[in-house]
């Protein structure tokens, strides 16, 4: 009798459309690899994303952004028991529009990754297309990098180059660089699900078979 192959177990965590969240999907769905996503968790219940989650019979938790009778700590550690019910070997925040605890994140410390739409170090925090746009720069892009307890500073893994047009609106920027999102961190997803990209300390580590090029503007 052949072994079953162990599956790579995913949590996604969202808030909104979750167009990240629908890529990533589809990309593992199209491979077809020993992926599972063991749980969707939304602090909205009618988020697009969760709801999509739904459509597709995925697992979900639905965790209310507390309410008169909810501390911020409350919200927190029922989030962080959600997400070990499930051991999941990643963590994949795909428009979570909430700060994690540094609890959580040193419980899982290596496993949680996130995408910032600007290349970081620049722009950290909110709104980076806008700050990108008022700083004058000619390329902003997208950053997927694993999350630690400084905001947007984990390592990098991935990321994307955008030129920024002298026309450009926020909207205009934001959706140029979302159609990069939806290439390169579903490809992360897939490498670290494999084993082709991997964290050592605080670095990053990637397979010869997907090695980034060095003269390439995308960093995988």
């Amino acid at each position: 009798m052949e072994r079953e192959t162990k599956k790579f177990r995913i949590v996604v965590l969202l808030s909104g459309r979750g167009s990240n969240f629908r890529a990533i999907f589809q990309h593992l769905e199209q491979l077809n690899s020993p992926v599972e996503i063991v749980r969707v968790i939304s602090d909205r219940a009618q988020a697009e994303g969760f709801q999509f989650a739904k459509q597709k019979n995925l697992p979900t938790s639905y965790i209310p952004r507390s309410p008169k009778d909810q501390s911020a700590e409350d919200f927190q550690q029922k989030l962080q028991n959600a997400v070990l019910e499930v051991e999941p070997d990643l963590i994949v925040l795909a428009g979570f529009m909430r700060i994690l605890s540094n609890d959580f994140i040193r419980t899982f410390a290596g496993k949680i990754v996130n995408i910032h739409p600007s290349l970081l170090p620049s722009f950290v925090g909110l709104e980076p297309q806008a700050q990108a746009i008022r700083a004058g720069v000619k390329i902003s892009g997208c950053t997927v990098h694993f999350v630690n307890e400084e905001l947007d500073a984990g390592p990098i893994i991935a990321q994307a180059a955008v030129r920024v047009l002298p026309s450009d609106t926020v909207n205009e920027l934001s959706d140029r660089i979302l159609r990069e999102e939806h290439k390169i961190y579903p490809r992360v997803v897939a490498g670290l699900a494999s084993g082709e990209i991997w964290l050592e300390g605080n670095t990053v580590c990637f397979k010869e078979t997907i090695r980034p090029s060095e003269d390439s503007l995308c960093s995988i």
